[in-house]
């Protein structure tokens, strides 16, 4: 007897206030970092509140934080060939072509960099993409807005969105995600590791002061590319952090 496939419910998402950088004005970023890898853990608040909230919740997801008017509940059907991670080379050669570039990068700059690389803009927005992981054209990455610094960043993904409780996408994902650190502490050096709340996220600085996070969890890993800007921003806080305790 054949066995229809699992329908797999996608949730949807609520997007609360995103707090203004620096009292931006319209027109201009609204959010520090509002990445497709979080499910839900929008930056609220001040920016030293944000940054906590970064550090607890960093890329934790299931679901890409799509514009209001095109958060819907579907219904698609898949297998469990659906999900796959990037070859390390690949994976590699998409990290660099933003951490090797020279910074600050426009938004005009970054859509270059997004088409040169074989993403595909969304139709309603451009800053969000798809890229060769992506499943039923789901968006699997974003471009920050820009401010007079350019983009303040963008995250994407190096493996498909996992199959939910799949001991085999678990297996493949730790596998890639090995590989993934491997290959970047041969580049880059030594790690700074953080562990908060079960999630580990291997950050690198770099000299040209951008910075690049990695993470996996329940099978999806995840890229973070921060600007020097935010890159900034980020270490002035943890700075502060330090000096209060």
């Amino acid at each position: 007897m054949n066995r229809r496939p699992r329908c797999q419910l996608q949730p949807t998402l609520s997007m609360p206030p995103l707090w203004s950088s620096f009292g931006g004005q319209a027109g201009q970023e609204t959010a520090s970092t509002h990445h497709p890898n979080f499910a839900g853990h929008y930056l609220t608040g001040s920016p030293s509140q944000s940054f906590s909230q970064l550090h607890s919740s960093a890329s934790i997801s299931t679901h890409l934080g799509e514009p209001k008017s095109r958060r819907t509940t579907t219904r698609q059907w898949r297998t469990m060939t659906d999900f796959h991670t990037l070859p390390v080379d690949e994976a590699l050669a998409w990290i660099r072509a933003w951490t090797d570039h020279t910074w600050p990068i426009t938004l005009q700059q970054a859509f270059a960099i997004r088409d040169a690389l074989g993403w595909k803009p969304s139709p309603q927005e451009p800053r969000y993409f798809t890229t060769k992981l992506s499943i039923n054209g789901r968006e699997n990455g974003i471009i920050s807005r820009s401010n007079e610094f350019g983009i303040k960043g963008l995250t994407f993904n190096l493996s498909s969105f996992p199959y939910p409780n799949n001991k085999q996408s678990t297996q493949i994902a730790s596998t890639a995600y090995s590989q993934y650190i491997t290959v970047l502490e041969r580049l880059w050096g030594e790690k700074k590791t953080t562990n908060t709340e079960g999630v580990s996220l291997f950050r690198w600085t770099l000299p040209n002061r951008v910075s690049i996070s990695i993470s996996y969890i329940d099978a999806l890993v995840s890229v973070d590319i921060d600007s020097p800007w935010r890159t900034q921003i980020r270490e002035d806080y943890d700075q502060a952090m330090e000096d209060y305790e």
